[in-house]
């Protein structure tokens, strides 16, 4: 498992040169002895204790054969570390790969990017690639002449893994915004006042939930629910929705429906929160006396409960064809005053510390 999966490219490579600065600093009173030659008891201690990193650390000669690695990078190519002696740097990857780690090597022998890391594919003794990130220096014998390479290497196949899993989940999440912003928009064509309402009861409702610690991805999810909170309405005819008198009762049961039309449009889409469900209940009352389902306290998700205070609020404060606005203040009065009777105790007193103590505004 690669245990650098939490850290960025930037710190990821930041790490490696710095374990590659301590490994030459300790290899620079440990020089490399010839082949065949006894080790002196620093060159044991060193490679003890490159023995306890978790990092692949390795030694070829100028020919690229292997003359000592650590069991970690045995680890990481699933080979012995006596395997992985009698074998050449070629034999770890495939040709196109081999050829441009040469070109590495070369570069780094003519001193054109000494200490520079690199990312390329190494194959295990199993079949299976991994991806590798390597940082190499020139290794020179006690005269000053190059007598080899060697440094360091770190897994990070499960890193980029990460990395692409979030490419894929932030495509997934600009794609479901543009979903909902071309429902939010088909709405606003039939209903002009609803655009600015959801964008208030969205910014309310994000603010409450932030107020109640809820956690950063679920108020994405209720953001994005009051962005479409009425999205049902799109089945109501627009003479009704814009109608600038009382509706009658037959109107006003159609209006009603609109919770349950819109659950039955968003429950098709796979949002990574309970969108359907909080648009399906906003409506509902803790006492049981909303609609569509005359739910009570505990069946109403905390999303809905957030939505119906910022909904209602809203609309008491904004402009209707119907009426004029009522105000801020009286929306405020209207939510205290059903504190724990129709919306949640909760959500009221968050929604009111942040109008009345954090000076929080309507937005237009």
């Amino acid at each position: 498992m690669d245990t650098y999966s939490h850290k960025t490219k930037k710190e990821l490579i930041k790490d490696l040169k710095a374990l590659r600065d301590q490994v030459e600093m300790l290899m620079s009173n440990n020089p490399p002895q010839p082949g065949n030659a006894p080790q002196s008891s620093n060159t044991g201690d060193y490679r003890n204790v490159l023995d306890g990193i978790d990092d692949g650390y390795w030694e070829v000669d100028l020919e690229g054969n292997f003359t000592y690695c650590n069991e970690a990078m045995a680890r990481i190519l699933g080979y012995s570390r006596d395997e992985i002696i009698t074998k050449n740097f070629r034999a770890y990857m495939d040709e196109k790969t081999s050829k441009l780690v040469y070109s590495h090597f070369n570069d780094v022998f003519k001193s054109k990017s000494d200490k520079q890391t690199v990312v390329y594919d190494i194959i295990r003794k199993d079949g299976t690639e991994r991806t590798a990130e390597i940082s190499t220096t020139l290794i020179r014998s006690s005269d000053g002449k190059p007598a080899g390479f060697r440094g360091i290497l770190r897994d990070i196949t499960e890193r980029l893994r990460d990395m692409d899993l979030q490419e894929s989940f932030n495509m997934m999440r600009k794609a479901l915004g543009q979903t909902v912003q071309a429902l939010s928009l088909a709405l606003e064509v039939r209903d002009p006042y609803t655009a600015g309402h959801h964008r208030r009861v969205a910014d309310l409702a994000r603010a409450i939930a932030s107020q109640l610690d809820i956690n950063r991805d679920r108020i994405d999810g209720i953001r994005i629910a009051g962005s479409i909170l009425d999205i049902g309405k799109i089945s109501v005819p627009s003479e009704i929705l814009s109608k600038p008198g009382s509706l009658t009762e037959i109107e006003f049961r159609l209006i009603k429906t609109h919770p349950q039309t819109g659950y039955d449009i968003l429950k098709t889409i796979d949002f990574p929160w309970p969108v359907a469900t909080a648009v399906y209940q906003h409506h509902e009352r803790i006492n049981g006396s909303g609609y569509p389902m005359g739910l009570t306290d505990k069946k109403i998700i905390m999303e809905a409960k957030i939505l119906a205070v910022a909904d209602v609020v809203e609309a008491m404060s904004a402009y209707r064809p119907y009426r004029r606005p009522i105000g801020i203040d009286q929306a405020l009065d209207e939510i205290k005053k059903n504190r724990d009777i129709l919306y949640s105790a909760d959500v009221v007193d968050a929604c009111l510390i942040l109008f009345r103590d954090h000076g929080y505004q309507m937005k237009d």
